[in-house]
């Protein structure tokens, strides 16, 4: 798993990664000798030492990720690893490349948008500004082609929600990154999903990436005041227009009538989340010169989701 494939811009920046972290080296990469057997032990360190770093799976590293300063480990094995596990991660948004089944070892479970804990739990907002504007370039990059990325289901929702959330979770200006909902028709039909994903994490004990916290409440609400803006209402409504929308404009109408109150509305919760048009939101496509049983006659067996 490498660049290869990847975006030019998201490539060349994950490279400028590379170079940014080269000097470091591991430091401390031996887990909890309590948890752990012996041979777990030597597994871990020959695997993060003597292994070259782009040959690294997530097997060899997702233990790191999710205990990294918790338990055991050091900033610099964060920055050790840090351009491949952004890499892998890219690899395995974009391209749909395997991040890894079951890990080496036992006792952890893989997360494809857990393991950007990593760079919480090593506080990279405080890394020196090169290092910090290498891995902001990643994530900058990574999040424009994720709203790109066409859904690779056959059911009209957009599987990437938790992905995007756990980036938001991460960075400290967030509105460069919400604001990349509002460039055209799919990435408004992004913001739609995204805005139930948010909605349900309301109900959650921890937002992305992170434990709950004042600085999660804070995220929410900043989040919450963005969605309630007029550009996100006319991000949603010139998308409506476009030509390009037809076939998924029922959902461009479900997030204006979410939009509609002060406190967002939940899904009907389930095995399969519905939705159902109301009298209301029905006058509301009328409104916007949507048909809404014409619309999803494109896929009419998820016309209530």
């Amino acid at each position: 798993m490498s660049t290869a494939g990847l975006p030019t811009d998201l490539a060349a920046a994950i490279e400028r990664a590379y170079a940014v972290f080269a000097a470091y080296r591991p430091v401390n990469v031996v887990p909890c000798a309590c948890c752990h057997s012996d041979e777990e032990l030597e597994w871990c360190r020959r695997r993060l030492t003597e292994t070259p770093l782009r040959d690294l799976a997530i097997e060899d590293i997702d233990y790191v990720c999710l205990e990294i300063l918790t338990m055991w480990g050091d900033v610099e094995d964060a920055k050790v690893l840090a351009p491949r596990l952004l890499e892998l991660i890219a690899a395995s948004w974009l391209l749909g490349e395997e991040l890894g089944s079951q890990p080496s070892l036992p006792s952890f479970t893989i997360s494809d948008a857990w393991v950007l804990r990593l760079f919480d739990q090593s506080d990279w907002l405080a890394w020196p500004t090169v290092e910090r504007e290498a891995v902001e370039a990643c994530f900058r990059s990574l999040w424009v082609h994720l709203l790109a990325t066409p859904e690779r289901g056959p059911m009209p929702a957009w599987s990437d929600e938790d992905r995007v959330v756990a980036i938001l979770s991460l960075v400290d200006d967030m509105r460069p990154y919400l604001d990349g909902f509002l460039v055209g028709p799919a990435e408004a039909r992004r913001l739609v999903w995204f805005l139930r994903a948010f909605v349900d994490s309301r109900a959650d004990g921890s937002f992305g990436v992170r434990d709950f916290d004042e600085q999660v409440e804070a995220t929410r609400a900043e989040i919450d005041a963005w969605l309630h803006t007029d550009p996100v209402r006319a991000a949603l409504v010139r998308a409506i227009g476009d030509p390009a929308s037809q076939g998924f404009r029922w959902e461009l109408v479900l997030g204006l009538q979410q939009l509609q109150y002060p406190e967002l509305i939940s899904f009907e919760r389930g095995a399969w989340p519905r939705w159902v048009p109301d009298p209301e939101a029905l006058a509301l496509a009328v409104d916007l010169g949507v048909d809404l049983d014409q619309d999803a006659k494109p896929r009419p067996d998820f016309r209530e989701w």
